[in-house]
């Protein structure tokens, strides 16, 4: 996942999106709290929970387990592969469940807002919406 440095081609400016990465470690949190489940599972299932330019890679994935592990939230364990390698599995820990309560606070909030915004936003006469400043016409006219 890169940093966004400004508008992307939807139009509107992601300037907050380490934000994003920390979105991602939650819904990480999220399906580790319904199952245990190895890197490449969870790649899998991550993309199937985020929008898709909200998706990182597995490197990044990866990199966001071993900081999650290192953090306290998950632990690992080597459970032998079914004919092959061993494979590392994630778990969520005591404090990775914390951690995703307070997500959920969190996201409870963000909700409210967005909600607001959206009810706001939806009151505006619909010429309004469209970014011209009222009185924008008088002028030019």
């Amino acid at each position: 996942m890169r940093k966004s440095s400004g508008v992307r081609k939807d139009g509107i400016c992601h300037c907050g999106e380490p934000r994003v990465h920390g979105i991602v470690q939650a819904v990480l949190l999220l399906l580790l709290k319904e199952r245990h489940d190895h890197g490449y599972e969870l790649v899998r299932r991550l993309a199937r929970e985020v929008p898709e330019d909200m998706v990182p890679d597995a490197t990044v994935v990866y990199r966001m387990l071993r900081e999650l592990e290192r953090a306290g939230a998950v632990r690992s364990e080597l459970q032998p592969g079914a004919g092959g390698p061993a494979r590392k599995v994630y778990a969520l820990t005591e404090a990775g469940e914390a951690q995703l309560a307070a997500w959920d606070r969190t996201a409870e909030r963000r909700i409210r807002t967005l909600e607001h915004f959206r009810q706001r936003f939806t009151e505006i006469p619909e010429r309004s919406r469209r970014g011209r400043h009222p009185g924008a016409e008088e002028a030019t006219e």
